[in-house]
């Protein structure tokens, strides 16, 4: 696949064909209402982005719809990011690719996927594939769509063993970029509900973990801002601290599957500025992409 991966893998550094950007006003639609000069990289970059291309987009996600709905709202960075689930054709990547070769946008595009550790000893994308895309996400939290890989465990604190293990598998890979939405969906593990897992989750496990991403230079999501539980939301403030005070930058997604999810990092931006948090302790994707 040497020739296409060349088109995936430069897509966004050069061949990315610019537009005057009267060509595309400004509409009040999504989250256009939320629209000031924008200072932070949640308000100009989203680096996890799903068209209908995943099984899970919706059918209006075409990748020149999701790019008009970006320029509607000012970002600059966008990477689209659609599942690499075990069995999907890598064939689709390159059908984004020629849509996108075929649009006309002021905005940075990158073509990546959402790969996943499906079990601690089973990823979705062959290491010898990883060159293919421009970014990497790779999710340690898809159980809830995989749940044949769910160990039957006796015991909230079995199951939170195992899903830190996942968690594990993903920051030691060194082409990944991104951990997206960390500890999510464990309301689906077992009958205990998401608090008796992740209140299980020691500090000192999340410190190991951030410093095995810091040492492959991945990228934690910035979750913070959704309808969390109570228990998702207090495991996400210790998960993000840490990650800062360890020195794990964080990355801007959205993980959008319908156009009016497009723009919701924006609504992340009251506990960015709570915890202090500023452009510094944010991956910059463009820097990225320049050196893989």
């Amino acid at each position: 696949m040497g020739a296409e991966c060349n088109l995936i893998r430069h897509f966004g550094k050069v061949q990315t064909v610019r537009a005057n950007s009267a060509q595309y006003p400004c509409k009040k639609e999504s989250f256009v209402s939320l629209v000031v000069p924008a200072t932070t990289i949640l308000e100009t970059q989203d680096t996890h982005v799903h068209t209908f291309r995943s099984s899970c987009g919706l059918p209006e996600c075409t990748p020149k719809a999701v790019l008009e709905r970006f320029q509607q709202l000012h970002f600059q960075v966008v990477c689209i990011t659609d599942h690499r689930h075990l069995d999907t054709d890598p064939a689709l990547f390159q059908e984004t690719c020629a849509d996108l070769l075929e649009i006309e946008t002021p905005l940075d595009v990158y073509v990546g996927c959402e790969a996943e550790v499906l079990s601690p000893e089973l990823v979705s994308l062959p290491d010898s594939e990883a060159d293919m895309y421009d970014v990497i996400l790779l999710a340690a939290s898809h159980y809830h769509v995989f749940n044949r890989y769910v160990p039957r465990v006796s015991t909230p604190r079995q199951m939170a063993e195992w899903v830190l293990a996942l968690h594990r598998r993903a920051a030691s890979k060194p082409w990944a970029d991104i951990i997206p939405h960390p500890f999510s969906f464990t309301e689906t593990l077992g009958p205990w509900g998401d608090a008796a897992i992740l209140e299980s989750i020691r500090d000192d496990e999340l410190v190991e973990l951030a410093d095995m991403a810091k040492s492959n230079s991945i990228a934690i999501e910035f979750r913070l801002g959704h309808a969390l539980s109570p228990a998702y939301r207090e495991l996400l403030l210790r998960f993000t601290k840490i990650c800062v005070r360890r020195g794990v930058l964080l990355s801007s997604g959205s993980d959008a599957h319908s156009l009016d999810a497009v723009g919701i990092t924006r609504t992340f931006l009251v506990p960015m500025r709570t915890l202090g948090i500023q452009n510094k302790h944010f991956v910059d994707i463009r820097t990225v992409v320049r050196n893989r």
